[in-house]
């Protein structure tokens, strides 16, 4: 894109101006260190909308109220106001001239008052910028996502730090898939697209994992309940089917909010403690029985004994008296010795013997009253056991009964119990389900199956190619110029964002592959990115439709031969690089038709006397001897 900066302004709060006027072709700021050369790439990044302001804190920033760039873009005059972040961070002025004015005379009073915010001011700097784009892709694609001049400077700056560093080629963040917009292949609604689809593709992911989220957690909640209501069946003592669908589960789990609990009449309970104590009753009678039976066999038992033994004595003394009677002779019943008188006491001992055995002997005869009341007994006891065994029987009975009820009033209430569990868990089913929205994916991913469709209409794989070799060819003839000690010079430069995009790469016999790290010395380093940065400088200018700017800021390349020191060899390659850039300019331009511009800020003041004309006419400031970018105090 034929753009270039025609100057760097800046203003304090009494409208005093400092500035550096700039021109195509090559531009050299020299001046010592601290003189404020480096501070001007932060200045046109600050003006070109940046988000944060890297000027650094010292005598510029205390200085200036308002930066101003001054650029021709594609024959319109832009000037780019942007206060000082003390005063202003989020607005700009952006104002088109009606006719060029020089630099010199541009005063604070031209600026106009009115400021856009970022937003604004990056849309209407893409209006200038961007080709007009198709019809089509303002109808499909959002215009949400954008891209600036702003984030093509990765391209044109290559700071103090970074011009000879081996670890990075690009100071400023290059988007990679965004190159065909910035070399023009294609409109900023193509990129627009791309970011859409990527987008959409992050998106659907993100509803793709919550999706596979929601069904996990749904699924986790639809098998407590199922769980639960299988328990519940099998107390029923109907299992579910392992088969059945979860729409299923609902309805059965929904229908088992029905079953009511059973009632059980307990009263048998009570029954069985009255027949457990009429049992009782009959047992202690049953004993009762038991010890008179067990008396009265005692008593019938002695009483046979005893009228056994007063039978036999009855019989001896009856004998004995027959024997003594006809001999008058007695026995005495106290000694039982024979006498022939027997006293008082001796009779009436004698008569009660006689009536003692008297009595006795009639005991057989009471013997059938004993049998008889041992019949009774034992027929009450027999009719007591009988009952016991009745009432047993009954108990036995009436128990198993019981704990029949008692059981299935157990597993009623274990029913029940599961029957509640089964409601708490459809209650926190209904309650915690998550619901996915299918709609929202069917039209994410509809989405993103159209924009693949649109985007299949272009082949930008073929183009990274081809105009990678471009690029790369370009690159490897500048290298060769210059003090690259890897020659000839095989330098890749992959294009395209879906392998190592941009990354700096050197061919090299006998050794393979090296990248940019392993280049060696910083001259080394120096002539890679000078190689690559002058080569994209051509191809971008080359381009009709380029968003990139038309110009190159090298930020002291000299650095790498006056860092301890010069002599005649470290001058020589200096001067070669110097050449080398004015080489590039006049080639470009007379391809493109567009004389492009490098600005260098360096040290170097005296390219020696041989060739010091050769180079007097570029160069812009001589900060030396106390002169610097802002020579006026605050």
């Amino acid at each position: 894109m034929d753009a270039f900066i025609k100057g760097i302004v800046v203003f304090n709060r009494r409208g005093e101006k400092q500035f550096v006027p700039l021109d195509r072709g090559l531009n050299i700021i020299s001046g010592n260190s601290k003189t404020g050369k480096s501070a001007l790439m932060d200045i046109i990044d600050w003006c070109l909308c940046a988000e944060i302001c890297t000027i650094p804190k010292g005598v510029i920033y205390d200085f200036t109220d308002m930066y101003i760039l001054y650029m021709h873009i594609k024959g319109k005059e832009i000037l780019f106001c942007r206060d000082t972040p003390k005063l202003n961070k989020k607005q700009i002025i952006i104002q088109q001239l009606e006719n060029e004015i020089r630099i010199e005379d541009l005063t604070k009073d031209m600026i106009d008052a009115g400021r856009l915010s970022i937003e604004k001011a990056l849309e209407k700097i893409n209006s200038i910028i961007f080709p007009s784009s198709n019809d089509l892709f303002d109808t499909i694609v959002s215009n949400s996502i954008r891209l600036s001049i702003n984030d093509t400077l990765g391209f044109l700056f290559q700071q103090q730090d970074i011009i000879s560093s081996k670890k990075v080629l690009f100071g400023k963040k290059v988007i990679k898939n965004a190159f065909p917009i910035y070399a023009g292949w294609y409109p900023l609604k193509y990129y627009n697209l791309l970011k859409e689809k990527e987008q959409i593709d992050k998106d659907l992911r993100a509803l793709e994992k919550e999706k596979t989220n929601v069904l996990e957690f749904n699924r986790t909640l639809e098998q407590m309940l199922r769980n639960s209501l299988e328990s519940f069946f099998d107390l029923l003592s109907k299992p579910l089917s392992k088969d059945l669908s979860f729409s299923s589960i609902l309805k059965l789990a929904q229908s088992s909010l029905d079953y009511k609990e059973e009632e059980y009449d307990l009263s048998i309970q009570s029954h069985i403690i009255e027949l457990e104590s009429q049992r009782d009753e009959l047992i202690s009678q049953y004993e009762k029985l038991e010890k008179q039976e067990k008396e009265l066999k005692g008593y019938s038992s002695t009483g046979v004994e005893y009228a056994t033994m007063v039978s036999k004595y009855s019989s001896r003394a009856n004998e004995l008296e027959k024997l003594l009677e006809g001999k008058n002779i007695y026995n005495c019943p106290l000694c039982q010795q024979q006498t022939k008188e027997l006293t008082p006491n001796a009779l009436k001992i004698k008569e009660g013997t006689r009536l003692l055995i008297n009595e006795l002997s009639r005991i057989p005869d009471n013997m059938s009253s004993i049998k008889k009341l041992q019949t009774t007994l034992g027929g009450q006891k027999v009719d007591v056991g009988t009952s016991i065994k009745q009432i047993n029987n009954l108990l036995r009975t009436k128990k198993e009964l019981l704990k029949k009820i008692i059981n299935g009033k157990n597993l009623n209430e274990l029913r029940f119990r599961q029957k509640m569990k089964v409601i708490s868990c459809l209650e926190f089913y209904s309650e915690k389900k998550k619901v996915y929205d299918e709609d929202l994916l069917a039209k994410k991913q509809a989405r993103a199956d159209f924009l693949s469709e649109v985007l299949s209409s272009y082949d930008p794989e073929n183009k990274y190619l081809k105009e990678q070799m471009i690029i790369e060819n370009r690159c490897n003839l500048i290298m060769d110029k210059l003090d690259y000690e890897h020659k000839p010079s095989n330098v890749s430069f992959n294009l395209n964002p879906t392998s190592q995009c941009m990354v700096f790469k050197q061919k090299i016999q006998g050794f393979g592959t090296i990248t940019l790290s392993e280049m060696g010395s910083a001259s080394n380093a120096l002539a890679c990115h000078l190689g690559i940065t002058l080569s994209l400088l051509s191809y971008f200018t080359s381009k009709k439709d380029s968003i990139v700017p038309s110009f190159l800021f090298l930020d002291q390349p000299s650095q790498v031969y006056f860092q301890n020191g010069k002599d005649d060899t470290d001058l020589l390659e200096v001067i070669n690089i110097y050449r080398q850039l004015l080489f590039e300019i006049k080639r470009i331009k007379e391809e493109s038709g567009i004389e492009p511009q490098i600005i260098i800020t360096d040290h170097i003041i005296d390219f020696g006397d041989e060739v010091q004309n050769e180079f007097a006419r570029y160069f812009r400031t001589d900060w030396r001897e106390g002169r610097k970018f802002i020579n006026i105090a605050n």
